[in-house]
């Protein structure tokens, strides 16, 4: 659904009376949304907005933030590369600091809003959503830091210097959250009862138009998700899980993606803006990596897989350069013969991906493999896990407009079942979610193994600092690390070895 100009407004003024920041309260403390608490009333503002403006605002934020982290993220998978040498592609750490801002004090913040206030007003369709972007939110965040801030934050004055939950703790609440947006949205229409604002309807819901059972379906393809990831801690424990929230009825096509559309927007789509950087500015910052190009791409001279030239093309904005060669990680790249994000190219003229059906058949895939007893070095996989993976890749190619005789000649090169290995599936989940914050998580959690990512190797000039280790996770921004400096310095602050110690999700 596209954004009206009546509805950017409204998130504006969403923001601007929630995000405004009280100095006067708490020196240094960032603004009351991460807080809670009503330090900073405005009385030409209204104490409460409508339930139907609150849910649009947590959806642009969310896409925001899956953007802020993907894009950055990209550079330590080696999906993308800097142009220059010695930046974050050498596994610099960084705080991700708008993703951070983003995911709390725009999205979790008025979720918190949200799901107080629709239970306030017996509404619960909001309700049940707020709780999906809650734990949408949260897995954001948790997977790039670890331990965060929730059960104590948004507490206002009872509660400034909020702890961090403990991943584990983060994960368990990611579940409860889905479960009980599920329960919520299985209740009886109650539209008819509620005041206009509190009405569960299209006009106040950007991405569903109003649809319980879509949220539904998100709620368990997220589900999987987060079942999924917790393949260290029992692959098959967490396959099982991922597949019975699948079964329970989840996504059905890419119609049903999980999206944010900017088209016809007065706010651009982010990745607008980094195209236009490039081409109508000529400020190169990053590009397709070479690793990435590698594996979408084969045959000599290279032949590009039919979804690269869609999403990517040349630093004049005009076609995709060939053979392609892609930006050696941490090398530093020229610009002459590259592949960049273009503003012709697919991401920045198409929806922001949060979850998507092509995703989940992926998560499925994997399960299937995993839940018959494979490994990393196993080979061979049950009919079902390649159906799976088939139609993820076609979902993909079909959702990027790859031409129907393009696709069936891509899909007749999968193996077949009796040779399926783990890194068929997870390479082609590597393809097809370019700039996704979920490829970083898969590769963590196998170790950035070669068995699964095969021929992959750190990046030149790699970080001294790192000591030839693999990047795990986001620094604390520097805001919180000065705001809430005893719960940061609990939470790895003066461990020098923190971006590459391995998350609790991760480890065996």
């Amino acid at each position: 659904m596209n954004i009206s100009r009546l509805q950017v407004r409204q998130m504006r003024n969403i923001r601007g009376g929630f995000l405004v920041c009280s100095a006067m309260a708490v020196l240094a403390l960032g603004c009351e949304d991460y807080i809670g608490g009503t330090t900073n009333i405005d009385p030409t503002r209204p104490a409460q907005v409508d339930l139907r403006t609150m849910l649009p605002a947590i959806q642009l934020a969310s896409a925001n933030a899956y953007y802020s982290v993907g894009i950055n993220t990209a550079q330590w998978t080696q999906q993308m590369s800097s142009i220059q040498p010695g930046s974050s592609d050498t596994h610099i750490p960084s705080s991700l600091g708008n993703a951070w801002s983003e995911i709390y004090l725009d999205a979790l913040a008025n979720a918190d809003r949200m799901v107080k206030q629709a239970n306030a007003q017996r509404s619960p369709y909001y309700e049940g959503t707020g709780k999906i972007m809650q734990a949408l939110n949260l897995g954001l965040a948790t997977d790039a830091w670890e331990n965060v801030p929730y059960s104590q934050a948004f507490k206002g004055n009872a509660n400034l210097f909020p702890a961090y939950d403990r991943q584990e703790q983060i994960y368990a609440t990611i579940q409860t959250l889905l479960n009980e947006g599920i329960e919520l949205l299985r209740r009886p229409n109650n539209n008819n009862d509620l005041p206009a604002g509190a009405q569960f309807t299209s006009r106040g819901d950007m991405i569903y138009n109003g649809n319980p059972a879509l949220w539904i379906a998100l709620a368990n393809a997220l589900r999987a998700r987060y079942a999924i990831h917790l393949t260290a801690k029992g692959a098959s424990t967490a396959a099982q899980n991922a597949l019975a929230a699948l079964n329970a009825g989840a996504l059905t096509s890419n119609a049903q993606d999980f999206q944010f559309s900017f088209a016809n927007a007065r706010i651009p789509s982010p990745y607008l803006a980094l195209a236009n950087q490039t081409v109508l500015n000529s400020t190169f910052t990053v590009l397709l990596a070479e690793y990435y190009v590698s594996k979408m791409s084969s045959g000599s001279p290279r032949v590009p897989d039919p979804r690269l030239p869609i999403i990517a093309g040349a630093s004049n904005g005009g076609p995709l350069p060939l053979p392609p060669a892609g930006g050696v990680s941490g090398a530093g790249s020229g610009t002459a013969g590259r592949p960049f994000i273009t503003p012709n190219s697919w991401f920045p003229r198409n929806p922001i991906q949060m979850m998507t059906y092509a995703e989940q058949k992926f998560i499925e895939a994997e399960a299937r493999f995993l839940a018959a007893g494979g490994t990393e070095t196993s080979v061979g996989a049950p009919a079902e896990a390649r159906a799976a993976l088939i139609e993820a890749i076609r979902a993909n190619m079909q959702k990027y407009g790859v031409a129907t005789a393009d696709i069936t000649a891509y899909l007749e090169r999968i193996p077949p079942a009796s040779q399926i290995r783990l890194s068929t599936i997870m390479e082609e989940k590597y393809k097809a979610l370019f700039t996704h914050p979920e490829v970083w998580v898969d590769m963590r959690r196998y170790g950035y193994s070669t068995n699964v990512y095969t021929g992959l190797t750190l990046p030149e000039n790699h970080n001294p600092e790192a000591n030839g280790k693999w990047i795990q996770r986001a620094i604390y921004p520097f805001s919180e690390q000065n705001r809430n400096r005893e719960v940061f310095r609990a939470n790895w602050g003066e461990a020098r070895d923190f971006f590459t110690t391995v998350m609790w999700r991760d480890r065996r």
